[in-house]
């Protein structure tokens, strides 16, 4: 197995740093402890959309981007991850700055990463998004984890933390950004500011999710210190011409600091162009006002009206802002869905 641990690179890559068409193939190992003193990519600076990653059963694990974006890996390129598991990787920043991709940087329009069976943990952006930022790429996950990540920074910049577990950005007038799940789990991440789960933003963004859980994920409070701000989406929360597509999906046990009746402390979908499609899915048992000793049931915030739509039959606890017209409305209930804590049931992820 390959073992690539504790170096320290000034610019990119501190501890491999692949440019051109260059391929990285790695079918077992540990890539952990290293360090860029000023660049990107504390543990893999993949530096090219011509480049190729290849990571099987592999450990990244407790690199460091000091001053700049991408803890674990900065992928300009493709990445395949499989059975991989990115871990407790950090960036750092100087006041004022926002640093991006504790774990991964999923750097461009043409950037490509696809998780398979693996894991995204534990990892902390000194900005947005604290797992993976997403810049207008193409993330695909199966059967994989994101959960425990953070995204926080010092005071008076709280507001740049957002999505603890994923940023997905359009970042281009030609649209681009495009998440998709299908057997994820996207649980206990926290954002300082919004989007405790995931924070979409941008011309053209795109979420959709299969089969995934989004539970546990907190918007508002910074888990590096355990203060609390205003935090809005702690499911998610989508902004900006963009579309989201729950099918199957379960969106539970979410909190979110914001008390007012505009939180969506399970996922808020805002105007300007987005729409939300929801398919036999849930959303329940999240709460608002989560910082008090009095949180309130909050589980959908339907900002963008009719362009909420939903197909089968869905259970939502409480929708505020405007009503769900568009769809299969007589479809959904406000039933408790008796859903149990996160656990093993059988699959490759926790439900």
């Amino acid at each position: 197995d390959a073992v690539i641990n504790d170096n320290t690179g000034r610019d990119l890559g501190g501890g491999i740093l692949a440019t051109n068409n260059s391929v990285v193939t790695i079918n077992g190992g540990d890539i952990s402890g290293n360090t860029t003193t000023q660049g990107r990519g504390g543990g893999i600076s993949m530096d090219n959309q011509g480049t190729l990653l290849d990571l099987t059963d592999v450990t990244v694990t407790g690199n460091r981007a000091l001053a700049n974006h991408a803890g674990g890996i900065d992928n300009r390129g493709t990445a395949n991850l499989l059975r991989t598991t990115v871990s407790s990787n950090e960036t750092f920043g100087n006041p004022g700055n926002n640093r991006v991709g504790g774990g991964i940087w999923n750097r461009d329009r043409g950037s490509v990463l696809n998780l398979t069976e693996s894991e995204i943990s534990n990892n902390a952006a000194y900005g947005r998004g604290g797992g993976i930022y997403n810049n207008g790429g193409i993330v695909t996950a199966i059967d994989t984890s994101i959960i425990g990540n953070i995204a926080a920074a010092e005071p008076g910049n709280e507001d740049r933390s957002r999505g603890g577990g994923i940023w997905n950005s359009g970042n281009t007038t030609g649209g681009g950004g495009m998440i998709v799940f299908d057997g994820v789990t996207l649980a206990d991440n926290s954002a300082q500011g919004h989007g405790g789960g995931l924070f979409q933003q941008d011309f053209g963004a795109r979420f959709e999710a299969t089969n995934s859980t989004i539970s546990g994920n907190f918007a508002g409070f910074n888990a590096r210190t355990g203060g609390f701000r205003d935090g809005v989406g702690g499911g998610f929360w989508a902004i900006s011409d963009g579309s989201v597509v729950l099918n199957h999906v379960t969106v539970t046990g979410n909190q979110a600091t914001r008390g007012n009746t505009d939180t969506g402390a399970g996922f808020r979908v805002d105007s300007g162009g987005n729409t939300l499609l929801m398919e036999n899915s849930i959303a329940y048992g999240n709460l608002r006002d989560a910082d008090t000793g009095s949180p309130i049931p909050d589980d959908v915030e339907n900002v963008i009206g009719s362009r909420f739509t939903v197909v089968g039959k869905n259970i939502i606890g409480v929708a505020t802002n405007n009503p769900i017209t568009s769809g299969n409305v007589g479809g959904i209930s406000a039933a408790d869905p008796l859903l149990g804590p996160l656990a093993s049931n059988g699959g490759l992820t926790q439900t």
